[in-house]
């Protein structure tokens, strides 16, 4: 059996990640870690400070139900904060911990694009808990089309440790959304 992948950090990072695994599950939704989690499994970076950001497979008739549930399992939910991300289909969220409160933004998978990601997704796990994370190439993907600094160096480091078909898989949605520029020469 392979060994899966770990997304590690501090407590605080690592319980909110696990709520809202279990919150999404509960839910019946697919989903798949991004962002800081993504960091963490693929390069190892500490999360620590980072929001929890996850891509999930909902419509919006289900967008509702996400932060009323949320809510009524120990989130933090501002229904006014709710209603002015709904345009970005964004559900942003909090875990609170005696440490401090870690943000968790449900970004709405509304393209095929953030279908694909959360159906290639990869198995890995939060401690004893297994979750899914966007794939190498799919995580590559969203640092391409990031313009931050951080990004840049995150996918440099991301690609030197990607396969061929990898990177073929990665130029190839590049090119497919219209990002030729963008594509990563070996």
């Amino acid at each position: 059996m392979e060994k899966l992948i770990n997304i590690t950090g501090p407590p605080q990072f690592c319980e909110a990640a696990r709520a809202t695994a279990d919150l999404l599950g509960r839910l019946g939704l697919e989903f798949a870690f991004v962002g800081a989690a993504a960091a963490s499994a693929w390069l190892g970076e500490d999360p620590a400070g980072s929001p929890v950001d996850v891509l999930g497979l909902l419509g919006p008739d289900r967008m509702q139900q996400v932060p009323m549930i949320a809510a009524n399992n120990g989130f933090e939910v501002n229904a006014d904060s709710v209603e002015r991300a709904r345009e970005l289909d964004l559900i942003p969220m909090a875990w609170p911990s005696p440490d401090g409160t870690t943000p968790v933004h449900v970004l709405l998978a509304t393209n095929s694009l953030y279908s694909w990601m959360i159906r290639d997704s990869v198995e890995g796990t939060i401690d004893d808990k297994v979750v899914r994370i966007v794939c190498r190439s799919d995580w590559a993907l969203l640092l391409s089309v990031d313009d931050r600094a951080e990004a840049a160096v995150q996918l440099a480091l991301l690609t030197k440790s990607m396969s061929e078909v990898e990177i073929e898989r990665l130029n190839g949605r590049l090119e497919t959304i219209g990002l030729r520029e963008r594509v990563v020469a070996r």
